[in-house]
């Protein structure tokens, strides 16, 4: 997640860990911890390889795989910018001023992270796209929904400024699950 001092995502350090317990990591550059299976992996917005020495050795945990990468490149070679699902405008947190000219839009101010969601995959897209249909077609027809896998949160976030009430959003990731919960705070977003 984006926290001062940095105001968007440029370089990515990657660091994969062979164990999920490392310990409590406190480092202002650290972006955040994503957990899956048995591994840990951490993203930073500079190089830790002291830091990362540090926690091997704390932990017993040993680094599967390391790599420095372009932000642009983690999103699959693509500029993560504002978009429009009409009625919907995404702005990511570092174009958030473009909201203000979209007029006739609802404005959604979104932080991708390092989390699926982002509005750029084609599933993600879809899936917003077909929820803005749902609920256009038929506004009071939709009244709950499950956001099963929320990444970003930008489903039940759509979802919810079209007026859906009753929103639960899931993800077995917990580093989504904090980026969801930052992105809007009142959303119901449960992890393992």
């Amino acid at each position: 997640m984006l926290k001062p001092p940095y105001t968007h995502y440029d370089q990515l350090y990657v660091y994969n860990f062979d164990s999920i317990d490392l310990g409590e990591i406190y480092d202002p550059d650290l972006i955040g911890t994503w957990v899956e299976d048995d591994t840990a992996i951490l993203f930073f917005h500079k190089e830790k390889k002291e830091l990362v020495t540090k926690i091997c050795h704390r932990s017993n945990a040993k680094i599967i795989y390391e790599a420095n990468l372009n932000y642009r490149d983690w999103e699959a070679g693509l500029d993560i910018t504002t978009f429009e699902v009409p009625p919907l405008v995404v702005a990511p947190l570092w174009e958030a001023e473009k909201l203000k000219h979209s007029r006739n839009f609802i404005p959604i101010k979104l932080d991708p992270s390092v989390i699926l969601g982002s509005g750029f995959h084609p599933s993600t897209r879809l899936c917003l796209e077909t929820i803005t249909d749902l609920i256009g077609s038929a506004p009071d027809a939709i009244s709950t929904m499950v956001d099963l896998g929320t990444g970003t949160g930008l489903l039940s976030l759509g979802a919810a400024k079209l007026g859906v009430k009753g929103i639960r959003s899931y993800d077995n990731n917990p580093f989504a699950c904090s980026v969801a919960k930052k992105t809007w705070p009142s959303i119901v977003v449960n992890g393992k």
